[in-house]
């Protein structure tokens, strides 16, 4: 009984932390792939939380429009995930434009 209780503390010590590193590599090869998709037009955001277009793909950095007249160059692994916009919401005509209400 107590080589069972050894063995089963063994495989949570070390079944766990297996499973998390799987699913971060998993995570990984997501963004590496995203990575390698970057077209110019995309619009982006980077690891620390910058917003931008991208305006040129090199092999190894992006340049990014941040504001108007303003290109940064980023290297490829700083640039995390695309922006999508969320569309402006339609209201039907004869509506409250703050809650939606008839007006």
């Amino acid at each position: 009984m107590d080589a069972l209780l050894i063995i089963l503390i063994i495989a949570v010590f070390l079944g766990l932390p297996l499973l998390q590193i799987r699913k971060q590599n998993k995570r990984v090869r997501e963004i590496r792939a995203f990575q390698a998709t970057l077209a110019v037009g995309d619009e982006v955001k980077t690891s620390s939380g910058i917003h931008g277009v991208v305006s040129a793909v090199h092999e190894a950095t992006v340049e990014l429009d941040i504001a108007p007249g303003v290109t940064t160059t980023w290297d490829k692994l700083a640039i995390l995930e695309k922006v999508n916009d969320p569309q402006p919401e339609v209201l039907e005509p004869g509506t409250d434009t703050e809650n939606g209400n008839p007006s």
